[in-house]
């Protein structure tokens, strides 16, 4: 891809619950002055991955309760009881076509993984990259889109390590060496947790910089971008305020008040239909959406060169 088409890197985050995993259990295991499912959000936005898209299942509500205020996509997985982890993670899958170019493939379990770990991964040049510790394989794998296909078309019994490991995926993938045993340090229970010294160590200070647009007053910020990507890509404003943990109302005055104060629309909507109807974004809206973006991530990017700068 060329510098006006940047690479977008986003995450699946497997909080399921299937098969019996620990799933939303571990996720929401207090862990320092935190909790498991919150510190992994921070460490992947720490290392400036978007979207993140979140499987979730088992214990569902609570676990969103816990991500309220994280801009992070939410995707109940009806099946988790009987799924095993590949069916979960091709769910993540088929939604992030065509929101990223690469995922990086994550159960909510493993809090020690450092963002360092995962920027290494997205910037080492190549886009299917398992982190390697000691000789072990870890934890996120990551997967380039063109991969997914092969992924969906997997038939064998041993779920996603055993598609990894079919040839036709095995020869593309790239194995990271990194000092970083958080990769391969799973925490499914208290005990686990209990065994860690310092469960704040993969978290250190870093800038974190949100555009707003403003005319009489804030009408769009980093959620608002989300919101609208969600609706253009589901065709749906209720699907996209149900991923974002948003009532309707709410979803329906953030476009109403942006209009307003634009002075254009934003949607073209249809009414009708059980799922409240069609909308999709105006060309105006599309244009916007994408000039917002871009200057959001190069702002993210400026100020984390900035913050890390020798005074």
């Amino acid at each position: 891809m060329d510098e006006l088409t940047p690479i977008r890197t986003g995450a699946i985050v497997i909080a399921d619950g299937h098969g019996n995993s620990p799933g939303a259990r571990a996720a929401l295991l207090p862990f320092g002055e935190t909790t498991m499912i919150r510190q992994i959000l921070n460490v992947l936005e720490h290392a400036m991955v978007k979207p993140i898209i979140l499987i979730t299942g088992e214990d569902f509500e609570l676990l969103e309760k816990q991500i309220s205020k994280f801009p992070v996509i939410r995707l109940y997985n009806p099946n988790y009881q009987k799924d095993k982890m590949l069916d979960s993670v091709l769910i993540g899958m088929k939604y992030a076509e065509g929101l990223c170019d690469r995922v990086l493939i994550l159960p909510a379990k493993y809090p020690m993984l450092l963002s360092d770990t995962i920027e290494r991964m997205i910037s080492c040049g190549h886009d299917n990259v398992v982190p390697v510790f000691g000789g072990r394989r870890g934890h996120p794998v990551m997967l380039s889109s063109k991969l997914f296909t092969m992924l969906y078309m997997y038939k064998g019994n041993e779920g996603l390590r055993g598609a990894l490991r079919e040839p036709q995926i095995s020869g593309q993938i790239y194995e990271l060496p990194v000092e970083d045993d958080g990769i391969i340090f799973p925490v499914e229970s208290k005990e686990d947790r209990d065994e860690i010294p310092d469960p704040a160590k993969p978290l250190r200070v870093y800038p974190e910089v949100q555009l707003s647009l403003k005319k009489e007053s804030v009408f769009w910020n980093y959620e608002t971008s989300v919101f609208l990507e969600l609706i253009e890509h589901n065709g749906s404003m209720r699907t996209a305020c149900i991923q974002m943990h948003m009532s309707y109302s709410k979803g329906w005055n953030i476009i109403k008040e942006a209009e307003r104060q634009l002075g254009y629309e934003l949607l073209n909507t249809r009414s009708g239909g059980a799922d409240g109807g069609a909308s999709k974004l105006t060309e105006k809206g599309k244009h916007l959406l994408e000039r917002y973006r871009r200057i959001q991530e190069k702002l993210q990017f400026m100020a984390k060169q900035l913050f890390e700068e020798k005074s």
